[in-house]
């Protein structure tokens, strides 16, 4: 029994670390669909990918971009703006994306100081960020909250070029950020105590798709320019250049993964 228990544990590891790196989401919605985690692993492993998101998109796209004369701003989704989305306003539109999906996954960012009123933490929620920003931990309350698990991340600055758009935009509330202070957090919810492996491998895969699709609606604005970067073929080597859909999500993957398998592999002790 021990041994057959043992089989079944490394066969759902070696799953596992296909599915983090490789697998569609066909795949991953057709297999793993016994074994059950807690929500607080589930959102912990998608907090990992956000982060990871974050970081590649505003280390190599908007930190990279500027410097090759990108722009990035409130009015991205204009029709007449070729900038592309701010960090802030990227997961936004991820959230926005996750909020029109069939699984009931919530995402938004907040904070105290934000540089769009529609950011404003509430103040239900005041007492936690307060919390999280003394800690420097995720939050994630034993009860549940208007019906929902929820928990709550830090949004720290990882990088000078976060701090630097923050410190230098017209609208923000506060010009001396400094790198890894934490400038909100994020909050996911779900609606159950406890998820199956399917459902964390789907709402990964959910997840990396609306991180690609905005993007991708981010390469469309850029490909209205005159002086379009080169899309795919001398990324990242050459500097007048920027990934396809399927580099930037591969790339963000291959810096998410070892973290995500191992908070899998503790949430199964």
């Amino acid at each position: 029994m021990r041994s057959s228990r043992l089989a079944m544990f490394l066969g759902f590891v070696l799953l596992a670390i296909y599915l983090f790196a490789t697998a569609p989401q066909s795949l991953a919605e057709s297999t793993s669909q016994g074994r059950e985690l807690s929500t607080r692993a589930l959102f912990k492993i998608l907090a990992n990918e956000n982060d990871a998101a974050r970081e590649v998109y505003t280390d190599e796209i908007v930190g990279a971009g500027k410097k090759i004369g990108l722009t990035f701003a409130e009015d991205w989704r204009q029709p007449n703006s070729s900038a592309g989305p701010l960090p802030a306003l990227f997961l936004r539109n991820c959230a926005s994306i996750l909020h029109d999906s069939p699984h009931p996954l919530g995402l938004r960012l907040a904070s105290d100081q934000p540089i769009e009123s529609s950011n404003r933490i509430s103040e239900a929620d005041m007492d936690a960020f307060k919390i999280v920003r003394r800690a420097r931990m995720p939050y994630m309350p034993s009860e549940v909250s208007r019906g929902l698990q929820v928990a709550m991340f830090p949004d720290i600055a990882v990088s000078q070029s976060c701090v630097d758009c923050h410190n230098e935009h017209p609208k923000s509330q506060k010009t001396d950020w400094q790198v890894d202070d934490v400038m909100g957090v994020t909050i996911w919810t779900w609606p159950t105590e406890r998820v199956s492996s399917h459902e964390v491998f789907v709402l990964m895969s959910v997840f990396r798709e609306a991180v690609k699709q905005t993007y991708s609606e981010f390469l469309d604005k850029v490909k209205q320019r005159t002086d379009a970067p080169e899309i795919g073929a001398g990324w990242p080597s050459e500097a007048n250049s920027l990934p396809t859909p399927d580099q930037f999500v591969a790339k963000i993957i291959k810096r998410s993964s070892e973290k995500s398998l191992a908070i899998l592999l503790e949430a199964n002790r």
